[in-house]
C-alpha cells in the first residue's frame, strides 16, 4: 500500500482535461493530498520508517 499516496495524487492531477485547469495545479495538488485517507498516510509513513531501518 505504500504507493497509494503517490498514485492517488497523480490520478487526481492527471484528470486535468484542459489547459485552463493546468493553471490551477496548486489547488489540484492540495485537493489531491487532502483526499488521501489518514490510513494511507499512516501506511506510507510506516513503509518509509521500515526502509530507513533497513538501509541505515
Amino acid at each position: 500500500m505504500p504507493n497509494v499516496v503517490k498514485s492517488s495524487a497523480r490520478e487526481m492531477i492527471l484528470k486535468v482535461k484542459n489547459i485552463e485547469e493546468i493553471h490551477n495545479v496548486i489547488k489540484l495538488t492540495e485537493d489531491a493530498f487532502e483526499s488521501i485517507m489518514a490510513e494511507d498516510w499512516t501506511a506510507q509513513c510506516t513503509h518509509v520508517k521500515h526502509l530507513e531501518e533497513e538501509y541505515l
